[in-house]
C-alpha cells in the first residue's frame, strides 16, 4: 500500500539517508523512463519486475547448490 505520496518538490528526506545512493537512484529511474520512451513500453525493467507476453522462462540449468537451506551442501572444512 503506498501511503504519503508527496510531489518531488515537496518531499523532504530523511536527514540520516544518503544523498549520494538518492540521486543515483534518481538517475536509474531517469534512464529506465527514457530508454522506454525510445524503445517502447516495458522495453526495460529492474530484474525483479515482470513482462507480459514475454516467452522466456528461469531454468534451473545453473543454479547454485542451497548453500543455506541444505545442510548436505554446507562446504566442511578440516
Amino acid at each position: 500500500m503506498l501511503l504519503n505520496i508527496v510531489s518531488e518538490a515537496r518531499f523532504i528526506p530523511d536527514l540520516l539517508a544518503d544523498q549520494e545512493q538518492i540521486n543515483e537512484r534518481k538517475l536509474l529511474t531517469f534512464t529506465l523512463d527514457e530508454i522506454n520512451k525510445k524503445f517502447g513500453k516495458d522495453a526495460i525493467a529492474i530484474g525483479s519486475c515482470t513482462f507480459k507476453n514475454r516467452n522466456c522462462t528461469m531454468t534451473q540449468a545453473n543454479k547454485s547448490p542451497s548453500y543455506l537451506t541444505s545442510w548436505k551442501d554446507v562446504w566442511r572444512i578440516y
